[in-house]
C-alpha cells in the first residue's frame, strides 16, 4: 500500500471497511484505538457492526482495546453486533468476556435485541454467557414479552428454561401471556398457559392489564378466534370488564364492535346476557348496529336472546331538530330500530339489510310508549330512501302517528307534518300513497300557509292526482260524514290508495258506489 493512501486511512475507516491490511499497518505504526466518530463509536464498534471478524479479532488482541467501550447512546460492540445479526462477531466478543448485560440509552440489553431479531442462536449464546433473561427496557418489556409478541415459541421456551419470570409485567401491566393472545399466537399462548399452570400461576389466564382488559378481551378485539377458543377451554372468565370510566365492556362487546363473527359465536355461548347488558357501554347490539356491514354479528346476538327492543340507547342529535321542546324532552328512549335509522343514513348498500334484519326479528315498528321516538319519524328526519320508508310501512308503521306532547291542527299525521317541515318530498309522496290524511292548507297562517299550499299541489302531482280547482276547506266543520271518510281511508291498509280504490271499483257488484269513491278522493272539495 502506498504511503499516501495509508495517510488517508484511519483506524475507524479501516475497521468499517474490513481492510485488515491497512488496520494492521496503522496499529503497527502506533495509531490510536480510542478515536471516535460522530456517533461515539470506536473502531471496535465499526468492525462488530460491519461483520468484519478478522478486524474485530485484531482490535481485541491489542492491549489498549476495551471490549465494552460504549458509544454516545451507550451501545457496546456486543449490542451493535447483535443488532446487525453478525453472529460470528458476537462469538468473538463473548470469547473476550464482553458483558451481555450492559444497557443502551433505551435500557435495552444485547439479549433483548437478540430476541427482537428472532435469532435463537444468539439468544442461547447470550444466556449461556450470563445474559439476564428478565432485564427490562424502558417500557417495562422483558425479553419474554418480545418473544411472546413475535410468536417465537423456540425463544419463549429457551427464556423460560433459563429462568425467565412468566408473571413479569410491562408498564401497562401486560404479561407475556397477554401479548401472545393479543397478537394471535395460539401456539405460544397454549404453551405459556401450560407453563403457568405447572408453576401454580394459572391466574395469568385472566390477569388484567392496566385498563382492565384480559387476554380474552384482546383476543376477541383482534379477531383471534383460535386464542379465544384456547382461553375459554382453559377456564378464562368472559365476564371480566375493562375498567375505563363509562366505557367498561366485556370481551363480547369487543368482538362485536370489530365484527369478528367467529369470536362472537364462541363468546355468546358462555356470556351471561344480563351481566353483559349491565356494562357501562350497554348491550353489544349497539356495536353491531354501529357497523352497517355487521349483519352476521347482529343475527347471532338476536338468535342468542339479546333484546332488540331494549331501551338502552341514547342519541344526542335531536337538540336542534324541528321538534318542539316538550317532544325533545319526552322522547328520551330509542329502540335499536330507531337508532339505526337515525345513525346510519349514509347510503350504504348494507343499511337496508340491517333494517330488515331488525324488522324480521320482531323490532317494534311503532313506539310502545310516549318516551320513545317512533321509527317512522326517525326515517323521515334522515331522509332515508323510499325503499326503507315502504319497508317500515309494510311491517306496520303507523302513518297517522301522533304524540301527546305535539299539537297538530286538524289531526294531521305527525309524520306528514314532519315530512313537510324538513322538505322531504319523497316521504310526503310515500305517506300519501299509503293513505295518510292529507293536510289542509287553509288552517295554516302566513308564510307557512303558502309553503303548505305549494306542498299540497306538489304532493298531489307526485301521486298522480289532479289538483284542478281551488283547494277548499276540507274538514271544517268536522262532520260525521268527513270523519267516516277518514276512517274508511285509514282502513284500506298500506296498499297505494288509488290502486286500492281501482280494485274496489272493478269488483262485481261494486263494493263502494262511485259517489262514495269520489268523496273518498276529495273530488267534491277540489271542485272536480
Amino acid at each position: 500500500m502506498m504511503d499516501e493512501e495509508l495517510e488517508e486511512k484511519t483506524v475507524n475507516r479501516a475497521a468499517r471497511e474490513g481492510d485488515i491490511l491497512s488496520l494492521k499497518t496503522l496499529l503497527e505504526n502506533g495509531a490510536d484505538l480510542d478515536c471516535r466518530d460522530n456517533r461515539g463509536w470506536y473502531p471496535i464498534h465499526e468492525a462488530a457492526f460491519g461483520g468484519h471478524t478478522e478486524c474485530l479479532q485484531t482490535l481485541l488482541n491489542h492491549e489498549n482495546c476495551c471490549v465494552n467501550w460504549e458509544g454516545f447512546q451507550k451501545e457496546t460492540p456486543l449490542y451493535v453486533a447483535v443488532k446487525a445479526c453478525n453472529e460470528s462477531c458476537v462469538n468473538v466478543l463473548l470469547s473476550h468476556q464482553a458483558d451481555p448485560n450492559i444497557l443502551n440509552h433505551m435500557e435495552e440489553s444485547p439479549l433483548y435485541q437478540a430476541v427482537l431479531q428472532g435469532s435463537m442462536n444468539m439468544v442461547e449464546k447470550l444466556l449461556r454467557h450470563g445474559g439476564n433473561a428478565d432485564q427490562k427496557q424502558y417500557t417495562g418489556d422483558a425479553p419474554l414479552h418480545v418473544a411472546a409478541s413475535n410468536g417465537n415459541l423456540g425463544i419463549v421456551k429457551l427464556l423460560l428454561e433459563y429462568g425467565a419470570i412468566q408473571d413479569t409485567v410491562s408498564d401497562f401491566n401486560m404479561t407475556p401471556l397477554f401479548l401472545s393472545a393479543r397478537f394471535g399466537h395460539a401456539h405460544v399462548l397454549s404453551y405459556l398457559i401450560g407453563s403457568a399452570k405447572a408453576a401454580g400461576q394459572g391466574y395469568l389466564v385472566d390477569k388484567q392489564a392496566e385498563d382492565g382488559a384480559t387476554p380474552l378481551y384482546l383476543s376477541a378485539q383482534n379477531g383471534n378466534s383460535d386464542c379465544v377458543q384456547i382461553l375459554l377451554k382453559e377456564g378464562a372468565d368472559p365476564h371480566f370488564k375493562t375498567s375505563e370510566k363509562d366505557c367498561e365492556a366485556m370481551p363480547l362487546h369487543a368482538a362485536v364492535q370489530f365484527a369478528h363473527k367467529e369470536c362472537v359465536g364462541l363468546l355468546c355461548d358462555v356470556t351471561d346476557i344480563d351481566l353483559c347488558c349491565k356494562c357501562a357501554v350497554g348491550t353489544p347490539l349497539k356495536f353491531a348496529i354501529n357497523d352497517q356491514n355487521n349483519g352476521d354479528c347482529l343475527k347471532q346476538l338476536i338468535e342468542r336472546g339479546y333484546d332488540i327492543n331494549s331501551q338502552s340507547v341514547t342519541y344526542h342529535g335531536l337538540e336542534n331538530s324541528i321538534f318542539t321542546r316538550p317532544f325533545q324532552k319526552s322522547c328520551t328512549e330509542f329502540t335499536f330500530l330507531t337508532w339505526t335509522l337515525l345513525s346510519n343514513y349514509h347510503g350504504s348498500t348494507a343499511y337496508p339489510n340491517m333494517v330488515k334484519i331488525l324488522l324480521d326479528s320482531g323490532a317494534h315498528v311503532n313506539s310502545t310508549k310516549d318516551t320513545e321516538l317512533p321509527p317512522l319519524l326517525a326515517a323521515i328526519i334522515r331522509h332515508v330512501g323510499k325503499d326503507i320508508l315502504e319497508l317500515l310501512i309494510t311491517y306496520g308503521a303507523d302513518v297517522e302517528v301522533h304524540h301527546p306532547s305535539v299539537r297538530i291542527i286538524d289531526n294531521m299525521s305527525m309524520a306528514l307534518k314532519l315530512a313537510l317541515m324538513v322538505k322531504n318530498l319523497t316521504a310526503v309522496r310515500v305517506l300519501l300513497e299509503h293513505n295518510v290524511t292529507p293536510p289542509n292548507p287553509q288552517y295554516s297562517q302566513g308564510r307557512e300557509r303558502e309553503i303548505m299550499m305549494i306542498f299540497w299541489h306538489r304532493c298531489y302531482q307526485h301521486t298522480g292526482e289532479t289538483t284542478s280547482g281551488k283547494a277548499r276547506s276540507l274538514w271544517s266543520p268536522k262532520g260525521l260524514k268527513h270523519l267516516s271518510r277518514c276512517k274508511i281511508r285509514r282502513s284500506l291498509g298500506t296498499t297505494k290508495f288509488k290502486e286500492r280504490l281501482s280494485q274496489l271499483s272493478t269488483c262485481q257488484p261494486p263494493i263502494l258506489p262511485h259517489l262514495m269513491m269520489d268523496y273518498l278522493e276529495y273530488k267534491y272539495e277540489l271542485g272536480e
